[in-house]
């Protein structure tokens, strides 16, 4: 019985802060920054990832290269780079040749 009213009481501790921190008004223009800062975090976090795993741009390199079907020195580097920079959460998951077909 101790343990059910003990529960409680902490929910009602976490509800009463969520409503605290929720009830702050926020601007637009404080929006917009916290969205560059997280995407400024997530671009960093995925060109160290595409610096530490270079063979998944070599792989995505190879894939442009197959599907755009253009001249051989048009240069797809810069372009996979972006690439794994941005996925870089699926490239963790995914098998290495599982975007391949």
């Amino acid at each position: 019985m101790d343990i059910v009213v003990v529960a409680q009481a902490e929910g009602s501790i976490v509800l009463t802060t969520l409503r605290r921190v929720l009830s702050h008004r926020v601007s637009v223009a404080e929006l917009a920054e916290v969205a560059v800062w997280l995407a400024g975090a997530y671009l960093t976090i995925g060109l160290m990832y595409s610096l530490v795993h270079p063979d998944g741009v070599q792989l995505i390199q190879e894939q442009l290269a197959q599907q755009l079907d253009l001249p051989g020195g048009a240069g797809y580097e810069l372009a996979a780079l972006g690439e794994a920079s941005v996925l870089w959460p699926v490239m963790t998951v995914l098998p290495a040749g599982g975007c391949a077909r």
